[in-house]
């Protein structure tokens, strides 16, 4: 595994020295300015150092033990751009944030619009990898509705477990029995 990621950013380097447009060999080294981030960005991701933004799709059970509780996401995919999601975020044994609602995924921005179980609602921006959902570090005010005192989804961060729309629509909360309820459409 180390030689795989020693492989890996060997192959990043060579990357990056080659989109700066260095020229080497004759001595005379100057800046080509023809290597362009597109281009450098292209090749990472044929080379699958990064992932393709356009391929990200957030669907799946997300789930992290932080040693406070048990944190979950599920995002179930309802047309292009369009999620039914949830989220539990555990810091203790009775504080926590807790809801539901949709997101739209536009490369890897997320934007979630939240409910608790007493229709407070809560709207969030988050950033998504290909790996982890991770929601922005400020959220709104009315974000506090979802969560106990001295709890807040700001900066909260879930791994993708499962990308499927079963494990999704089994994800369960605290209050909110399923935070996606596995229906689509």
């Amino acid at each position: 595994m180390r030689r795989t990621r020693l492989s890996a950013l060997s192959l990043f380097l060579a990357l990056l020295v080659s989109g700066c447009g260095v020229e080497f060999g004759n001595g005379d080294e100057s800046i080509a300015g023809e290597g362009s981030s597109d281009n450098l960005d292209e090749a990472a991701i044929a080379a699958g150092i990064i992932v393709d933004p356009s391929a990200l799709d957030i669907q799946g059970f997300y789930e992290r033990d932080s040693g406070f509780g048990t944190d979950r996401f599920c995002a179930i995919r309802q047309d292009d751009d369009r999620y039914q999601v949830g989220i539990l975020a555990v810091f203790g044994e009775t504080s926590q944030c807790e809801g539901r609602g949709t997101a739209t995924l536009d490369g890897a921005n997320v934007t979630m619009t939240l409910r608790n179980s007493r229709d407070d609602t809560c709207k969030v921006t988050a950033s998504f990898d290909g790996n982890v959902i991770q929601i922005a570090g400020e959220v709104a005010d009315s974000c506090a509705a979802l969560c106990t005192p001295r709890a807040s989804l700001a900066g909260v961060a879930i791994p993708l477990i499962d990308d499927s729309q079963d494990a999704a629509g089994k994800a369960v909360g605290r209050n909110i029995g399923r935070l996606c309820n596995g229906v689509s459409g």
